[in-house]
């Protein structure tokens, strides 16, 4: 099925079988170099050695196709040969021989099938843009090769054709652009997608003629053993733009021009354009001095919620201890994505080759983790409501009389996310406020995805399985519900998550309270409900929670990403107070509807007990204000300068709101009390 070189591995996959197999059971892959008439490698699937690896591979259609053949239906088969270790030449032609054997090492007696040969030298490219200003070069574009697996350093090249010598050359080997497009134009180059390049010559000679050379090298100073292509001269303009680098300046181009005195965002990343197109690097604002401090160093371009990057970090906190590591980064949430002001997943690592963990504990936090939420919080005012509302639930839960003998008590800050709030600048580039926190992973529950008996499950949409309205059934992952762990889910995670939507759906009192001594962890149910009442939290009562069960203990429900609550929005406008939002919970979840209805007075009970202390105003305002002072309003005052312009799209500006949002707490405590007598 398919054959190709993929970075330095050569992937093939594809079926075969024997009706004689029984005879001789070991099927080998060989990678045979027709050109020179002699074996690369070989590996037994089902087995790994030094250079390949092989996986048995399902395939019902083939048994499907060929019904009396006694073709089995683990007849298909996935390899992949580590090309850099082998004696591998791109301008060979290459065979793959399948051969099922009688003999563990693939001699003996045997039956083969040869493929055709295939040669693995295929180059593409084109300059998408060239653009001269004021004695500079501006280039865009893309080059791939399969040349790449023994050639890895990859130049730009400007070559002078008016005086017959090369100009002046950059590396680009660490700098490449993601490209998708030319992946899907060319998916059987092995680099297609890392082939994007951007760029900048200064000194250009507009009298001139030049081209470009797109070089492939064995040798980290491009010369050695290399591949060439040359493009045509680079006459008249193409009209493009962005932001293109030159030597340690950068400038922003729009349809040929420089742009000037403006903000725009590329990859992500927000840029402040001075005059005649110059990138100003303004670095840390941090008007108070006193808030923590975050620093991506590194190229992000192409970045997606798919393409992670690898960078250097250097976090600053605000007691001035420094953590300096190496980090990926990708971008972070559902419908957040869809904002300018990206969030981001960030995983810490000790080394370069990101082969050793760094494991930090936030200020506060009992989670010791590499892996964070870097959370942009675009339409919050507050930046920070998901955070106040799980310190919120963490007293919530820290109240409950059964809490020794729930799975809650065992996890680090009983479940939920702890973050500190900072300023975020991407390789010099101010981007204002954001969090960075704790999210709800397996860790954070006291859990391993490995464990089969470990699960939490959410919901993905508004569907009668996240409703909880029918039994769910296998293929109701990934699309309508989320398995956080196990990793691997089968149908014994089906049944036991099919023990709430039995709860859920319960005939008659008899059946639920049956039911519910069997499955549910009560307490925490009615605090969940509670909770969500309180803060508004109308996500909450669809699709946002999490369904927690450990081996034979009872369902817990446990709130999660809690930015939508009191009256904030998920799109940045404001909520009504008096949002009735047990009818959300009627209509989008069944089992928190039935809870509701058969447990009212002693959610009622819960609230007012709650509301003496935990859910006190001066409790809750406390809380906020002092998330709103560590961050200080001038910092406030910053992050809005930066993205109240930057889109069409609704940045709720914090002015206004972060100074009276006590008014907002006691408006709905006010009406919380009017409904909970």
């Amino acid at each position: 099925d398919s054959f190709k070189l993929v970075g330095n591995k050569l992937e093939v996959s594809g079926w075969s079988f024997d009706a004689n197999a029984f005879k001789a059971p070991n099927k080998y892959l060989i990678l045979f170099d027709q050109t020179g008439g002699y074996e690369i490698a070989r590996v037994r699937v089902g087995t790994n050695n030094s250079v390949a690896q092989a996986t048995k591979v399902d395939r019902p259609d083939v048994q499907k196709v060929y019904p009396n053949s006694y073709a089995p239906l683990d007849s298909g088969f996935s390899a992949t040969f580590e090309v850099s270790n082998l004696n591998f030449n791109n301008d060979h032609d290459y065979s793959i021989v399948i051969r099922q054997s009688d003999d563990s090492d693939g001699e003996g007696q045997y039956a083969e099938f040869w493929t055709e040969s295939k040669r693995f030298n295929q180059s593409a490219y084109f300059v998408d843009t060239k653009i001269t200003l004021a004695g500079k070069l501006f280039i865009s574009g893309w080059f791939t090769s399969d040349n790449v697996v023994m050639m890895p350093y990859r130049y730009i090249i400007l070559f002078d054709k008016t005086c017959g010598n090369e100009v002046m050359r950059e590396n680009i080997t660490e700098n490449i652009i993601s490209r998708s497009d030319v992946a899907s134009v060319y998916p059987e180059i092995a680099d297609a997608v890392a082939s994007g390049f951007k760029l900048a010559f200064d000194n250009i000679n507009m009298d001139h003629t030049y081209q470009l050379v797109l070089r492939y090298s064995d040798q980290e100073n491009g010369e050695g053993n290399y591949r060439d292509m040359w493009t045509q001269d680079l006459v008249g303009s193409n009209y493009g733009g962005g932001i293109y680098t030159l030597g340690d300046s950068q400038y922003y181009l729009e349809n040929g021009a420089f742009g000037s005195n403006k903000q725009v965002l590329e990859d992500s990343v927000l840029y402040q354009i001075g005059e005649n197109g110059h990138v100003i690097h303004q670095g840390f604002a941090n008007v108070t001095n006193e808030l923590s401090k975050m620093e991506f160093l590194g190229d992000i371009s192409g970045i997606t919620k798919e393409n992670k990057k690898k960078i250097q970090v250097k976090l600053t906190l605000s007691d001035d201890q420094v953590i300096n590591a190496w980090a990926t980064i990708k971008w972070q949430g559902n419908s957040s994505v869809g904002w300018p002001k990206k969030g981001y997943r960030l995983k810490l690592f000790k080394d370069n080759q990101l082969t050793k963990k760094l494991k930090i504990k936030l200020p506060g936090s009992q989670l010791s983790t590499n892996s964070f939420n870097v959370k942009a919080n675009f339409t919050d005012p507050i930046n920070g409501l998901n955070n106040i509302n799980a310190e919120l639930y963490k007293q919530v839960t820290n109240s409950r009389l059964n809490l020794t003998k729930s799975i809650v008590n065992k996890m680090p800050d009983y479940g939920q996310v702890t973050g500190v709030p900072l300023e975020l600048v991407i390789n010099g580039n101010d981007q204002g406020l954001y969090v960075l926190t704790t999210y709800h992973q397996d860790k954070l529950y006291n859990m391993d995805d490995k464990n089969q008996e470990q699960i939490i499950i959410t919901g993905e949409n508004y569907t009668d399985a996240p409703e909880l309205r029918k039994n769910a059934v296998l293929s109701d992952f990934p699309n309508n519900l989320e398995a956080i762990s196990p990793a691997d889910i089968t149908q014994k995670t089906v049944d036991a998550f099919n023990e709430l939507v039995a709860l859920a759906n319960a005939t008659d009192g008899d059946e639920y309270h049956r039911l519910e001594t069997q499955y549910l962890d009560t307490e925490a149910a009615i605090d969940y409900i509670t909770f969500s009442l309180v803060i508004n939290n109308v996500d909450g009562f669809a699709k946002n929670i999490h369904y927690l069960k450990d081996g034979n203990t009872k369902w817990v429900l446990m709130p999660y990403d809690l930015d939508t609550s009191w009256d904030n929005s998920w799109n940045g406008e404001t909520l009504s107070l008096k949002e009735k939002t047990w009818v959300t919970m009627s209509n989008n979840n069944k089992l928190l509807s039935t809870i509701y209805h058969y447990h009212e007075p002693e959610i009622k009970k819960r609230y007012l007990e709650l509301r003496k202390s935990v859910f006190s105003d001066e409790n809750i305002t406390t809380l906020i204000n002092k998330w709103v002072e560590t961050i200080g309003l001038p910092n406030y005052q910053n992050n809005d300068g930066l993205w109240k312009n930057i889109s069409n799209t609704t940045h709720r500006l914090s002015k206004g709101v972060v100074e009276n949002y006590n008014k907002v707490i006691e408006s709905r405590l006010e009406y919380m009390d009017s409904i909970m007598k």
